[in-house]
This record gives C-alpha cells, sequence and structure tokens, in this order.
C-alpha cells in the first residue's frame, strides 16, 4: 500500500541468478516485480462467492479430482474432512456414495462407473437423487473446456416431500 492511498497493490518478486552454475563467475541476480493485485482480487472475490453459494459447490480439475468445493458440499453429500482434503479423484467420492447406498441399489462399483461416465460426458447434466439418509439432492454438472467439470448440489427435500403430499391427495 502506497503511503496516503487506501488501494493496495500486490506485488509478486522474482529474482533469479544471471549465472546459477558460475560458468561466467556472475554472481548477480535480476529481480523482477509483477503487479497481481487483480488477480487476487478476483480469486478472493470467486472464493466469497463459493463460500456463500447456496448449495454444494465442487470444481473437477481437468485430471478429474477435486480441485475446489466449498463446505456445503461437503456437508450436503456428508464427506469426510479427510476425503476433501485429500482432493481425490472423483470415482473415489462416487465409490464411497454408491457403497453407501446414495446413488441407489446394484453393485456399487458398477453404479460408481456407470455415474462417472456419465458425469464425464461433454453435456450438461440435470438430475435429482435420494440419498439413504432421506435426502433429496439436485445435481448439476457443466464440463469445462479443458476437460474439467463444475458440479452443483442443492437439497431439494422439502420441494420433494410438498410433491409427495400433493401426489398422495389427487
Amino acid at each position: 500500500q502506497l503511503p496516503g492511498s487506501a488501494h493496495r497493490t500486490l506485488l509478486r518478486l522474482n529474482a533469479q541468478p544471471i549465472d546459477p552454475l558460475q560458468e561466467y563467475g556472475l554472481d548477480d541476480i535480476v529481480v523482477s516485480l509483477a503487479d497481481v493485485t487483480e488477480t487476487t482480487q478476483q480469486s478472493e472475490t470467486l472464493q466469497i462467492i463459493f463460500d456463500n453459494f447456496p448449495g454444494g459447490f465442487a470444481h473437477y480439475d481437468e485430471n478429474h479430482r477435486l480441485a475446489s468445493s466449498n463446505a456445503e458440499y461437503q456437508s450436503l453429500l456428508n464427506y469426510p474432512q479427510d476425503m476433501i482434503d485429500q482432493k481425490l479423484h472423483l470415482l473415489d467420492y462416487l465409490r464411497f456414495s454408491a457403497a453407501r447406498g446414495d446413488l441407489g441399489p446394484g453393485v456399487p462399483e458398477d453404479i460408481a462407473q456407470e455415474r462417472y461416465r456419465l458425469m464425464c460426458e461433454p453435456q450438461t447434466i440435470n438430475d435429482e437423487r435420494r440419498t439413504m439418509s432421506g435426502r433429496f439432492l439436485e445435481v448439476r454438472s457443466t464440463m469445462l473446456p479443458d476437460g474439467g467439470g463444475i458440479y452443483n448440489f442443492f437439497d431439494v427435500t422439502d420441494r420433494k416431500r410438498m410433491e409427495e403430499k400433493l401426489a398422495e391427495n389427487e
């Protein structure tokens, strides 16, 4: 931050030796500065958006590993903190959910593999499912150009229960 200024400037400092192998006997270094203020502010803004998103949010990278997520993602899918911290492959999370019965009846590995295949297709997915705990989740996914994906999860239990009551009353 400059004296007398409310604006903060964030700089990245890089220092590289001119002659790292000492081939020419030069001991000097080259120092460069890069203004990363805008990039940092955009990153902070995105993190605030993710943290306040009214549902679960997960971003998987081009290798299908968890790159980022919000707390609601962990809460809605009831994943242990150590699984989130490890930033596992998407298939590992699907296997965990399938073994618990959250992806429906059947052989867990087969269910996880089929769900993984569907989730990695280039089209957008909008699906609803009921977990073993009785919670209904709406799942939306969008594939990214680099091969990664964005997945959103919403608790629609109240809406589904209301729909069930309306259907019973008809």
